[in-house]
């Protein structure tokens, strides 16, 4: 029986134009374009979980 974990995604606290996944980081630009920024290799699918994310939670660049 194999044991599937759940991608969670979450927000930056100091930075809320980061996204975390699997410890990797997203970063939302000021166009509200997402780009792959650390972590390793970028996964599409992973990519398109933190786009929906952003999308469903109506989430948009932050000023800093």
């Amino acid at each position: 029986m194999a044991i599937k974990t759940e991608n969670i995604i979450k927000q930056g606290r100091t930075n809320p134009n980061n996204f975390w996944c699997d410890y990797k980081v997203y970063q939302l630009l000021e166009d509200n374009t997402l780009i792959f920024a650390s972590g390793g290799i970028e996964d599409l699918e992973q990519t398109e979980l933190v786009r929906a994310f952003i999308k469903r939670n109506k989430k948009t660049y932050h000023n800093l």
